[in-house]
């Protein structure tokens, strides 16, 4: 029996390469038969894999003295191993409350926190989990249950970063069979008995019947857990190269190809939109979100969608475009000679331009003949007109925003700067030809105009 479930764990480990040879390895140890085992089992080989084994234990508190005792179990357990052992107390239920998680999501969420910290501060190479069959076989049924994408099929990973669970190969039976052959303690968690949790009622209620059905369940579901771990690394990859080839970025703007949305690509597009929304906006990503773009992507050019987290998606010509909504409110700026302003992704100087100056600084150089020291910045209105320079009459802002290529979507947010209610320059674009140089201006003006660093 135990030469037999010593080579199970060997041979699985080594079938998926999860342990290099002097490795530090920090052991997840509740106190349970699960995490008792494998700390025995890396204790007994640790020769073999030249380890050097630390042992972390979260007190949930959730059961009074019981979780006190499991506490003091382990502290006993690593004493008599010499094993060094790193403690985590926690007020789960008050976690719990205070950020709207579950118990179990909770105690989740606070011991990896814990490991992350210990891996850090101890500098280890590998944490190691102690999952094992019945465990995977629970995720798989609980995730079918609530409804899932292919990664909930896939199951406990066998590796996710630096945490590994080498003893999924093994069920709960052959654990327990193992440690009372060989007369090893552990401590029971009773409210593993209690359906109060909906995993528990997957254990206790769900699972025996299936096992009547298929003794070999857990088999059968690991095997189709591996399979759709294949088909879903595939997929994965498929997805990768679709993003990078319709996603790019633009400062603070994302592109979306339109090409993505073609009929073929739908299932692809679906989740190359749901890693955008969850790597890159790090928004969450519902199901009817691909389908709001698709329908965008077939609407005419300036038509628009809200999204979460203030986001907005616009159809332009060729792409989608998605950023975050702009505050609508912009008061008008007064802006005098020789000062800096910034305002929005700008930073603009106006100033009179003295003999023998560098005029490559500036990015437009006006006549200060007929100008106020006063000038006006702000965004252009239904009606604003000016004659553009090298043109003799003169044209909507509109139309020659419009010309001149500016999305659909900034159009509305341009920017003009007035003096003495006459547009001398469309921000970035052009200037007025009223405002031109001649032979005969006195005064120069050098608008210099920065695009600020965009995060």
């Amino acid at each position: 029996m135990k030469a037999k479930i010593y080579e199970t764990v060997i041979n699985f480990i080594k079938k998926h390469n999860l342990i290099e040879k002097k490795s530090k390895v920090i052991i997840a140890l509740s106190g349970g038969p699960d995490s008792v085992f494998a700390l025995h089992f890396f204790n007994q080989f640790k020769k073999k894999y030249d380890l050097e084994i630390v042992a972390a234990h979260v007190n949930h508190n959730l059961r009074g003295k019981d979780s006190d005792k499991d506490q003091i179990f382990c502290e006993k357990l690593c004493n008599k191993l010499e094993i060094p052992l790193f403690i985590k107390s926690a007020d789960i239920k008050s976690i719990s409350k205070e950020e709207k998680l579950s118990v179990e999501e909770a105690a989740r969420k606070v011991r990896y926190i814990f490991f992350e910290k210990l891996v850090e501060e101890e500098k280890a190479d590998l944490v190691i989990t102690a999952h094992n069959s019945d465990d995977n076989t629970e995720t798989i049924l609980l995730n079918l249950i609530k409804g899932t994408g292919l990664n909930g099929l896939s199951g406990i990973p066998i590796k996710r970063d630096k945490i590994i669970r080498p003893i999924l190969a093994l069920s709960k039976k052959d654990i327990l069979e193992f440690l009372i052959s060989n007369s090893i303690k552990f401590r029971i968690d009773k409210t593993n008995e209690q359906t109060d949790f909906e995993r528990n009622k997957i254990r206790n209620k769900v699972a025996p019947v299936l096992l009547e059905i298929n003794p070999s369940l857990n088999n059968s579901l690991r095997n189709f857990a591996d399979n759709i771990a294949n088909i879903n690394c595939f997929i994965q990859n498929e997805v990768e190269k679709r993003f990078l080839s319709s996603i790019s970025f633009n400062q603070k703007e994302i592109l979306i190809d339109i090409n993505l949305f073609n009929e073929r690509n739908v299932s692809i597009a679906s989740l190359v939109i749901k890693k955008l929304f969850e790597e890159k906006l790090k928004i969450s990503f519902a199901s009817n979100d691909a389908e709001e773009l698709k329908n965008l992507a077939n609407l005419v050019k300036g038509s628009k969608t809200k999204l979460r987290s203030n986001f907005i998606a616009v159809r332009e010509e060729k792409i989608i475009l998605i950023c975050k909504v702009k505050n609508d409110k912009f008061n008008p700026i007064k802006i005098s000679l020789n000062e800096k302003v910034e305002i929005d992704d700008y930073e603009i100087l106006l100033q009179v331009i003295q003999k023998n100056e560098n005029l490559t600084k500036f990015t437009e150089i006006i006549s200060g003949d007929k100008i106020d020291d006063i000038f006006i910045l702000r965004r252009w209105k239904n009606g604003d007109k000016f004659i553009p320079l090298g043109m003799k009459g003169f044209k909507k802002i509109s139309d020659f925003l419009t010309d001149a290529k500016i999305k659909s979507f900034e159009k509305k947010d341009h920017l003009i700067l007035t003096n003495r209610n006459e547009i001398v320059y469309v921000l970035g674009l052009r200037i007025d030809d009223r405002y031109k140089l001649t032979e005969s201006t006195k005064k120069k003006i050098g608008i210099c105009l920065k695009r600020t660093c965009r995060n």
